[in-house]
């Protein structure tokens, strides 16, 4: 989560701060998508 705000205030690349949202959403559907599946 602070990376997210980090990005938000500008201290992180772009491309770091997306590829650190990416990882947050993927491990949410890690842990989501089984629940829905089974």
């Amino acid at each position: 989560m602070a990376a997210l705000w980090a990005g938000a205030s500008g201290s992180l690349p772009k491309d770091v701060w997306l590829e650190e949202l990416i990882d947050g959403i993927r491990i949410v559907h890690q842990g989501v998508a089984p629940r829905l599946i089974g």
